[in-house]
């Protein structure tokens, strides 16, 4: 039990850390334009330019997969900055509407919505340690997770699945099977994922291996290379900053 605490809360504390992976389902070049710019000003910590996008995409787009899961990112982000009572619960009415609004998508694009719904349920309940909450959904996540289809075309959400998946299995084989080959399988295809040309991806897997080095191999040198490129990206942002700082 203990091993799987543990587990659950490195999860918890590094797969949606960042929590802005885009789910993809542009419709043209503009839309696509508006979610790359919400996502940048909240990994910069600037909220009040990040809200009035996510305004006016819910305008136009109220039932769309991408908007939902930014608006969530966006209330995470929220009790990120300043840990509230009115920032969790805007967080917890903003993770109901994602759940309610499931029924309302294919049958893929439901799968990627619970994706995110147990990741943020787990988020915020081992946030403020209520363990059995976390738990007790513990098992449909790991089905979910591992029987994924990322082959899909339906919808351009691969590579964010990809990443969650993957980081997900190295924690796994990390702390509860010890397959070393495994674990260092699912590291090399987060890094190989640095290269994407989406902004959300090469992002998050740049903040995931920052993670990794710093707070599970102990590699602070390897670190600073992923931080590095983040910090030059997302100045505002302090979670990018402590590596550098500690330098000077």
């Amino acid at each position: 039990m203990n091993s799987l605490l543990k587990f659950l809360l490195i999860i918890a504390f590094q797969i949606v850390s960042l929590n802005s992976i885009y789910a993809g389902e542009q419709k043209n070049q503009a839309y696509g334009k508006q979610m790359a710019e919400a996502y940048k000003a909240l990994y910069n910590f600037n909220f009040h330019t990040s809200k009035k996008i996510i305004d006016s995409l819910n305008v136009k787009s109220k039932k769309n997969i991408d908007i939902l899961i930014l608006n969530i990112d966006y209330r995470w982000w929220k009790i990120k900055s300043e840990d509230t009572e009115d920032n969790k619960k805007k967080f917890l009415i903003s993770l109901e509407k994602l759940k309610n609004n499931i029924q309302h998508f294919s049958e893929e694009k439901k799968e990627v919505l619970l994706v995110y719904y147990y990741t943020y349920y787990s988020r915020y309940h081992l946030r403020y340690k209520n363990y059995f909450k976390v738990l007790n959904h513990y098992p449909k996540f790991d089905k979910l997770i591992r029987e994924f289809n990322t082959n899909t075309n339906e919808i351009n959400h691969q590579d964010e699945i990809k990443l969650i998946r993957n980081f997900y299995l190295y924690l796994k084989y990390k702390f509860l099977s010890l397959n070393s080959q495994k674990k260092k399988h699912h590291l090399n295809k987060i890094k190989s994922l640095t290269d994407s040309e989406a902004l959300v991806v090469k992002t998050e897997s740049n903040y995931l291996l920052m993670r990794i080095y710093t707070e599970i191999n102990n590699s602070p040198e390897k670190a600073k290379y992923y931080q590095k490129f983040l910090h030059s990206k997302y100045p505002n942002n302090p979670l990018f900053n402590t590596l550098l700082s500690a330098e000077n």
